[in-house]
């Protein structure tokens, strides 16, 4: 709407004035939002607009079917997760968030890689006894592992976490 506003202001012969600056604002807002929204992840287990609970999961089926939600500070609880039967791929979980403080919860011990996408904010690992962080404004992801995948292993759990705008903290269980 500001974009036509700004065009009828043109088509007027006038300056789009504060209207041009707002549609430029909107549009840097609008776009990375409408970018996120097109990725439709039919594949999705939970789907929820806000969320302030915690997920405890136990089937790794239920694992892999993933979580997204649009907005809250969620908690996916991996760590009662049954990896015993666990061949050689890797289990893979992916979690969307739009805005909001996500927690990941990883079990101890476990060979764990996260491939985390921080939109606007900050990435946390808390695994192993160290503590890595990234932050800021980033399209790229960025792989966190544990020292048993470093040191060569295979990951047997695959975390691919998408966050718009907010914190991520993948932290092992206590």
């Amino acid at each position: 709407l500001l974009g036509l506003g700004v065009v009828i202001s043109g088509l007027r012969g006038r300056t789009s004035g504060a209207l041009g600056g707002l549609a430029i604002v909107a549009t840097i807002i609008a776009l990375p939002i409408a970018g996120w929204n097109s990725v439709d992840r039919f594949d999705v287990n939970l789907q929820g607009r806000a969320s302030d609970s915690t997920y405890t999961v136990t089937s790794v089926q239920d694992a892999e079917n993933g979580f997204a939600f649009t907005f809250g500070d969620p908690v996916v609880d991996l760590s009662r997760l049954d990896l015993s039967t666990v061949g050689e791929d890797p289990v893979v979980v992916p979690v969307d968030l739009r805005a909001g403080d996500l927690t990941v919860i990883v079990p101890s011990g476990v060979p764990v890689e996260a491939e985390v996408r921080v939109l606007a904010g900050n990435a946390t690992w808390t695994v192993d006894g160290e503590r890595r962080s990234i932050n800021g404004v980033n399209t790229r992801p960025h792989t966190f592992t544990t020292d048993s995948v470093s040191d060569g292993a295979d990951p047997v759990l695959l975390l691919e976490v998408d966050v718009a705008a907010g914190d991520v903290t993948i932290r092992e269980e206590s």
